[in-house]
């Protein structure tokens, strides 16, 4: 076999195993708590030095992209399996200001909210406690998303 084939298919087999690593999308295990939300289940994260649990990009509604664009929202299409909360959502596309980092993803598909919890997930169930859904709202300027 000649050498240019040979770089052929390793880079063929690169590309190949890069892109079904890339389908996968994060994992999370099996046996990690969860919460059911809209849409379907999340993972729960661990708690901060705070004891606080950051739930990041739980969508709350479609896309407002295509035949919904100027339209009121709809509900949050289902989800199989469970969605990570590590990271946040898109930011949605507008201006930013100069402090604001432009390695943040944009997109119209942004609509998501940031949840805080405290405590262990069966004991915020048991004692019939809610998570605190945190918007913070800042005249729609800058990156809202990941505030």
């Amino acid at each position: 076999m000649t050498a240019p084939k040979t770089i052929s298919r390793l880079l063929a087999a690169w590309v190949g195993g890069a892109a079904l690593l890339m389908g996968q999308g994060p994992a999370v295990a099996a046996d990690a708590p969860t919460l059911v939300v809209d849409g379907g289940r999340v993972a729960v994260p661990a708690a901060n030095a705070e004891g606080l649990r950051v739930f990041k990009g739980i969508p709350y509604a479609a896309p407002p992209v295509g035949p919904l664009r100027w339209k009121p929202p709809e509900a949050v299409a289902a989800w199989s399996g469970v969605r990570p909360t590590e990271s946040f959502g898109a930011d949605c596309p507008q201006p930013t200001s100069p402090a604001s980092p432009e390695d943040r993803p944009k997109s119209e598909d942004c609509l998501f909210v940031q949840r805080l919890g405290a405590g262990r997930p069966g004991q915020v169930q048991a004692a019939g406690l809610c998570l605190v859904p945190w918007r913070r709202l800042t005249g729609w300027i800058g990156r809202a998303a990941a505030v």
